[in-house]
């Protein structure tokens, strides 16, 4: 009898023996799951901006690095005419580091849109330019809890150009963010595959578009290359220059040639290899 009374809180003592080194996690794992809302803002006109591109991505870290537990999941969204957007929760996809390797759980987004870049900040250091897109990190920037929803801060975007070689470099960035091995469902697959479909036709109106004579360095047009969505669309891509340029090898980004090639050249390699 006495045996059979011990089983309850010998039980309750093991769970929460088992339990506890977890607890430290579960703020940031509620933090990471739930779903969030935000507003973002035209810093030029200080009025909320419709239509700019919002993509969130979930990541289970340890020991400081993101990379050991890796993206948990991505969202991509647009925001309302009020400048509002939504993320939905991602309960199905709940995740807990292992305790005792510094387990940490956090979300980046992402928040572009075509003639906006990040909005300038005191905190911009010297001669830095300010990228296409305004990152915030959940670790560094501000949001509230409002009920079973996160409120985040509004994030800035202001207007302004930046030269078409920082333009496809800040391009090419979101398309490693959004390709670095998310888990997604068909349906966000889809909207990333437009998204990036969208930007490599941008940049090839404007090539095709400005002076012949204009020129562009080589390690842009392989930043060019990693915009086509597809693996096919790269490889394609990757042939039509090598045909056109023997010289030099797209996959080699790090290594590219000094020197530039012509517009016109980028944009035959741009039509002919878009297509696999």
């Amino acid at each position: 009898m006495v045996a059979k009374r011990m089983i309850l809180p010998t039980a309750l003592v093991v769970v929460t023996v088992v339990a506890l080194p977890f607890l430290p996690q579960v703020p940031q794992s509620l933090a990471a799951a739930t779903a969030k809302r935000g507003t973002v803002i035209d810093h030029s006109l200080n009025r909320p901006l419709d239509g700019a591109f919002v993509l969130v991505t979930r990541y289970l870290g340890q020991n400081g690095f993101a990379s050991s537990g890796g993206c948990v999941s991505i969202a991509l969204t647009h925001t309302d005419i009020n400048g509002r957007y939504s993320i939905p929760s991602q309960w199905k996809k709940w995740r807990m580091g292992v305790p005792g390797f510094d387990p940490r759980q956090f979300w980046l987004m992402y928040v572009f849109k075509r003639g906006y870049t990040a909005a300038a900040s005191s905190e911009l250091p010297g001669n830095r330019r300010l990228p296409l897109y305004a990152a915030w990190d959940s670790e560094h920037d501000a949001y509230t809890w409002q009920g079973m929803t996160i409120e985040v801060a509004p994030i800035e975007l202001q207007q302004g150009t930046l030269r078409f070689e920082e333009r496809v470099q800040d391009l090419a960035k979101i398309k490693d963010v959004a390709s670095h091995g998310c888990p997604a469902d068909a349906e966000t697959q889809k909207q990333i595959g437009m998204m990036l479909d969208e930007f490599y036709k941008e940049q090839e109106q404007y090539v095709c578009g400005a002076a012949p004579d204009g020129q562009t360095d080589y390690k842009t047009l392989a930043n060019l290359n990693w915009l086509l969505p597809t693996v096919d669309q790269v490889l394609a891509f990757s042939k039509v220059v090598r045909k056109s340029l023997p010289s030099y090898d797209p996959s080699w980004t790090s290594y590219a040639p000094s020197g530039l090639v012509s517009f016109e050249t980028v944009c035959k390699i741009m039509r002919d290899g878009e297509r696999p």
